[in-house]
């Protein structure tokens, strides 16, 4: 009866993956135009279904009496930002707020509900999640081969929709493979995979993280893995259309260190001047209004989405609000390094990962991006937790073993 329940438990985890990671596969049949379905509506209801069948075997149907600090950073964050946007939603007469709702339909289970006692289910489901992920990159070649992409650049987006996410998404997979899995040949193959995966989305951000995540293991667990995994890396640079020495993203990089010598041609990319002047933007807006800033954001906006997480909760939100949302991450971070071996290494890279995104991208504003920044988070907390158990209690094998 036991292993029925279990194994009915993983396959309502693989299903619950398998939605998460497919649901913008719809946008191919409808008109599309670098970023805009003309679609949505039902489709977008299934992300709805697959959060909640996911909660159910990940989490217990018992609320929690106890909190953490952890909770309580979350909860205030969660509670004050989204009191603040529905209150100027309602005095600005706009629905332009719903972007929101994203962190908030993620974060509401891990501050409400009790994990479930078999930690393997999330582990099971980060398994679950690289193995779609590659058959994603062996779809996305094909549509690629096909001439059939949606975005102009040809970006592989797999079933999020998105370049930056699937790019970022990858990386993180990329880094549980590295970090975390055994040197098998299916585990190698997934880690080219991903690493193609995130080169081809051509977006600046996965790659910069992509090559420097590769350097990171061949320093810290060295193998033949990694090392092929980092002479494929190498090759596609090399030999590979459109991708960093030949096309859209070498455009980008070039801007990035023309922007960073101070150079102001009109040839730099509008992606990176762009972020460059949205710092900018906010720091005069600080500037003329401390107070309000400060308090509750920009008034004349409810949720101000620009291409960093940290503006757009500063913006959105205001300073006091968003240092709750700091003082998560920061948590997150060193409730990582209080783990050990491979554990610690791969949580570690998931912080920095996301932490460098938060900086150019607001990367949690697109599903299911929000979904893994909260699972990695609670995850790292409930791994900590068991190492400080008393020793005489036995605990499962180390999944990262």
């Amino acid at each position: 009866m036991m292993r029925l329940l279990v194994h009915k438990s993983k396959l309502l985890i693989a299903l619950s993956s398998l939605l998460i990671l497919t649901n913008y596969y719809y946008i191919y049949f409808y008109e599309f135009k670098q970023g805009t379905s003309g679609a949505g509506g039902l489709f977008s209801l299934i992300r709805f279904f697959a959060i909640g069948l996911l909660i159910s075997q990940l989490y217990q149907p018992i609320i929690l009496t106890t909190y953490k600090k952890w909770h309580l950073y979350l909860i205030i964050f969660c509670f004050t930002g989204g009191t603040i946007t529905l209150a100027k939603s309602m005095v600005l007469d706009t629905t332009a707020g719903m972007m929101v709702a994203n962190i908030l339909i993620c974060a509401i289970p891990a501050t409400m509900l009790k994990p479930h006692p078999e930690t393997q289910r999330f582990w099971f489901f980060l398994d679950c999640c690289k193995n779609i992920l590659s058959l994603e990159v062996i779809i996305d070649y094909a549509v690629y081969l096909a001439n059939a992409s949606i975005w102009e650049n040809k970006a592989f987006i797999g079933g999020v929709g998105n370049p930056s996410s699937f790019g970022i998404t990858c990386c993180i997979f990329l880094a549980y493979t590295l970090f975390c899995k055994p040197r098998t040949s299916i585990n190698l193959a997934a880690g080219s995979l991903l690493a193609f995966g995130a080169l081809k989305t051509n977006a600046l951000l996965p790659t910069l993280l992509l090559a420097t995540m590769i350097l990171c293991s061949l320093i810290i667990r060295p193998s033949k893995s990694v090392l092929a995994i980092s002479l494929l890396f190498i090759g596609a640079l090399i030999t590979i259309p459109n991708s960093v020495t030949d096309g859209h993203t070498a455009y980008k990089l070039e801007s990035l260190i023309e922007a960073g010598a101070g150079e102001t041609s009109s040839n730099i990319s509008q992606s990176v001047s762009l972020r460059e002047t949205i710092h900018r933007d906010y720091l005069d807006k600080i500037t003329e209004h401390p107070i309000i800033t400060t308090l509750v954001g920009d008034i004349n906006q409810p949720y101000v989405g620009v291409d960093s997480q940290v503006l757009t909760y500063l913006s959105s939100f205001g300073v006091l609000t968003s240092l709750f949302f700091l003082l998560y991450t920061v948590n997150f971070g060193v409730t990582s390094l209080q783990l050990h071996g491979r554990q610690r290494y791969f949580m570690l890279a998931a912080v920095a990962v996301y932490s460098t995104t938060f900086i150019f991208n607001r990367i949690l504003d697109y599903y299911p991006m929000a979904l893994f920044f909260i699972l990695l988070a609670q995850l790292a907390t409930i791994e900590r937790t068991k190492l400080q158990v008393d020793n005489r209690i036995p605990t499962p094998a180390n999944p990262c073993d």
